[in-house]
């Protein structure tokens, strides 16, 4: 049996971007060999509390669409709350600008009574939600020429961005910057809104490296609200309340439909977390945005296409297109949330 890791470091605020908030619970994604354990977070447990959740890499019908699935480990047997599939990744380089596009299948399902007398559960498939997910990252950075007359990129003009968008238009997406415009490492903190009420919180925290190097995975802080939620997160509570016989849908893991929504892009979002081999497809990308033409290892020497535009990486994505959004460099810096 595999031994548990106990957590880096146990304080609260190093894995949440927000205070302890009144109605909301909190999770804490711990990345492992297969994935990641969700927990109950719990800053007494050497472990980071109870797994409620599991999230693991799957069998998918190719090789090229990594598929994972969301199991609820609080209920004997697990039962799936989820899917996560990369569809479709695009990346494009040329010399000063960066751009990559990950397109995400998410299908959430609630759980149903398939045995009350002997307390089995199933998923309710006919009362699923699916839909999509679009992680943009893009970057720019100016170049200037040297004391020998060579032209190299200047790093500290190196500026990212990062947009997270749905095709579930109650839902809305940004990202708090660390430092107004970012570093590479600086996007770390996440907000979702449904119908304009805040709803999930979700923060990165990375130990002894960067995000985006494979052996570093980053710890994946989430805070969700119940507020507003009708219904009762315990079962025993719901059961007196519905007298068990008119009930259906099981909610013991704490989740309606939309938590497992708001939970699973969180997660998209912070894929390195559990799928940190995504990383490594982008670093020649990103050397090649960062050396001039001239230069081994640039765009030009590698022959990619140098003619193209954060719109046209939009298009590739086809029928969801006019959905996904992209950030314009051409704005200005204090327009932070204002997106092309």
């Amino acid at each position: 049996r595999a031994i548990t890791p106990n957590l880096p470091d146990r304080e609260r605020s190093c894995y949440f971007a927000d205070r302890l908030l009144t109605g909301w619970i909190e999770f804490l994604c711990c990345p492992s060999g297969s994935g990641c354990c969700i927990r109950s977070f719990d800053p007494d447990d050497p472990v980071g509390g109870n797994e409620q959740m599991r999230l693991t890499r799957r069998v998918s019908y190719s090789r090229y669409v990594p598929r994972f699935v969301i199991e609820s480990r609080d209920l004997p047997p697990p039962a799936v709350l989820g899917y996560l599939e990369l569809q479709e990744t695009h990346m494009r380089a040329k010399e000063g600008e960066f751009c990559k596009l990950d397109l995400w299948q998410v299908t959430c399902f609630k759980l149903k009574w398939a045995d009350r007398d002997q307390k089995i559960i199933t998923r309710a498939v006919d009362d699923d939600l699916k839909f999509h997910v679009a992680v943009t990252t893009q970057a720019k950075v100016r170049f200037r020429d040297d004391e020998n007359g060579y032209s190299t990129a200047d790093l500290d003009s190196e500026r990212w961005r990062q947009t997270v968008s749905t095709n579930l238009p109650e839902f809305s997406v940004s990202l708090a910057h660390k430092y107004g415009y970012f570093g590479r490492d600086d996007m770390v903190s996440l907000r979702i809104a449904h119908r304009s009420r805040p709803r999930c919180l979700a923060f990165k925290q990375a130990f002894g490296g960067s995000f985006f190097e494979e052996e570093t995975q980053p710890y994946l802080g989430v805070q969700l609200s119940q507020e507003g939620e009708d219904q009762p997160a315990n079962l025993e509570m719901q059961a007196k309340v519905q007298k068990l016989e008119d009930w259906e849908v099981v909610t013991e893991h704490q989740f309606t439909l939309h938590h497992v929504a708001e939970l699973a892009i969180a997660l998209v979002w912070g894929a390195e977390n559990f799928f940190p081999q995504q990383c490594v497809h982008e670093t020649p990308f990103i050397q090649a945005m960062r050396l001039s033409s001239e230069q081994i290892g640039s765009a030009r020497s590698k022959e990619l296409p140098p003619d193209w535009n954060p719109d046209m990486v939009k298009l590739q994505a086809g029928e969801h297109a006019h959905w996904i959004k992209m950030w314009s460099f051409d704005q200005p810096d204090e327009a932070d949330e204002e997106l092309a």
